[in-house]
């Protein structure tokens, strides 16, 4: 059994220094935790059929990335909204659109920037991303505003006679995915956005506020991409609450209210119960206190 643990580490020690053939990378402590979390659901169902008495990977230590509470931020989202509409440079209308349509699309920036014109639906209101992250292909809905944003993008695509939904234009003179890391540098030094913002925050803020809005875990982990609901749920950091969560937490601490006055009002003498109900009619509203009375004189 040590020699299957020790082969299960050195797999590890070695995954972690390797380079990804995607990113020209060293792979992150992430990729390398999930790939082992998804090599341990192997070896339980190889347990259930009976082939393993162990899995080896049970006390192996899985290293965490740094995790991130950077959200994008109320006046960097009222930036990019205006310059998606008003900036005079088109590079400053481009990227914009590009980093709003990553949010609405729940999308890493990759795979937005490789998105062809050829694999957007307007009338199902869906699009294909391929080469995603995962290496599967998928597709991903588009909401009322992707539509919107993406529609003002595809004319542009038209004029540039580009493949792409957004492109650059390469050195060779050829249009190629979207370069959006030196636009996004650009806005840094203008200030529309912070220092530390990266195209990757418009992601993790599609999922946060998903996330504080209830939506399910298995819509949004089919929308992002995600390989597990785990990898949707570390995006539960720095959230708020959502007005729905709010309403609904106010609805059930006024039905406990109700329920406790009910409670003290039968335990009370009449006299007291009287003065207690007349003080919390006092409290309400006038224009809810005439309702009341007028279905009172009504029933009696």
């Amino acid at each position: 059994m040590a020699s299957n643990v020790s082969v299960i580490t050195d797999y590890r020690d070695k995954r972690r220094k390797s380079i990804s053939a995607r990113t020209g990378k060293r792979l992150g402590a992430d990729a390398v935790r999930i790939e082992l979390a998804a090599l341990s659901q192997v070896f339980v169902w190889a347990m259930e059929c009976k082939v393993f008495t162990h899995n080896p990977l049970s006390g192996i230590r899985r290293k965490r990335g740094p995790k991130t509470e950077r959200r994008l931020e109320p006046d960097e989202s009222v930036n990019l909204k205006l310059l998606a509409e008003r900036a005079e440079s088109d590079q400053h209308r481009t990227v914009s659109r590009f980093l709003l349509t990553q949010l609405e699309l729940y999308c890493r920036p990759g795979e937005l920037a490789q998105l062809r014109v050829s694999d957007i639906r307007l009338a199902s209101r869906d699009c294909i991303l391929r080469n995603t992250k995962n290496g599967t292909t998928r597709i991903v809905h588009m909401s009322p505003t992707a539509v919107e944003l993406v529609s003002v993008q595809l004319v542009q695509a038209a004029l540039s006679d580009s493949p792409y939904l957004f492109h650059t234009v390469s050195k060779a003179g050829t249009l190629v995915p979207y370069n959006y890391a030196w636009p996004v540098r650009q806005f840094k030094k203008l200030g529309y956005v912070g220092a530390d913002f990266k195209a990757h925050v418009m992601r993790k803020e599609a999922l946060s506020r998903g996330l504080e809005s209830g939506l399910e875990l298995g819509v949004m982990q089919h929308q992002s991409g995600h390989g597990t609901l785990e990898g949707v749920e570390q995006y539960r950091v720095n959230l708020t609450l959502h007005d729905r969560a709010r309403d609904a937490l106010d609805e059930h601490s006024r039905i406990h209210l109700l329920d406790a006055d009910a409670d003290v009002n039968n335990q009370l003498p009449p006299a007291l119960a009287l003065a207690r109900a007349q003080h919390l009619f006092d409290a309400l509203p006038p224009d809810v206190q005439a309702k009341f009375l007028a279905s009172f004189s009504q029933k009696t």
